[in-house]
């Protein structure tokens, strides 16, 4: 079950803990990551699509579009198969949630690609091709990670 915080994250408080999760990733398991988010980038140039510009590593640090994309991908994460993945981003909301009461520091300057690499992880524990993930992730995104679903969902 999503846990409930997700839902009232605020754009970039999901951004936050959605590359915060990313960054879990590439700690815990960072060959896989390297490997997923390379076959992905290859299989999207290969089929001549662009990553959305809100998507890039270049983005802002907030959108709509960037927030809501990261609250369904820490949703996808929270309830995939993979339990030890999913109590990522519960700790993460722990974590955030500590720090309201602090200032919180800048977002880093790649907050873009880490909602990108979030949502290819978020595809990757939701058994691509789930309409699940896909709902509410913008058109375009859900696109690129759909085009490229074969080569980010094979086991390494």
């Amino acid at each position: 079950m999503t846990d409930a915080r997700i839902n009232t994250l605020s754009d970039e408080d999901a951004a936050r803990v959605l590359t915060n999760v990313v960054y879990q990733w590439l700690d815990r398991k960072g060959v896989e990551a390297f490997v997923v988010n390379q076959r992905f980038h290859t299989a999207v140039q290969k089929q001549k699509l662009a990553t959305p510009a809100w998507a890039s590593r270049d983005a802002g640090r907030s959108s709509k579009k960037l927030g809501s994309a990261a609250r369904v991908a820490l949703a996808a994460i929270a309830d995939g198969e993979d339990r030890s993945v999913s109590e990522w981003v519960s700790a993460e909301l722990d974590r955030i949630e500590g720090a309201k009461a602090q200032v919180l520091d800048p977002i880093s300057l790649s907050i873009g690609g880490a909602i990108l690499i979030g949502c290819i992880l978020a595809a990757r524990v939701k058994k691509i091709g789930s309409v699940e993930f896909y709902k509410g992730v913008p058109k375009e995104l859900a696109d690129l990670i759909k085009a490229a679903a074969p080569a980010i969902e094979k086991p390494l």
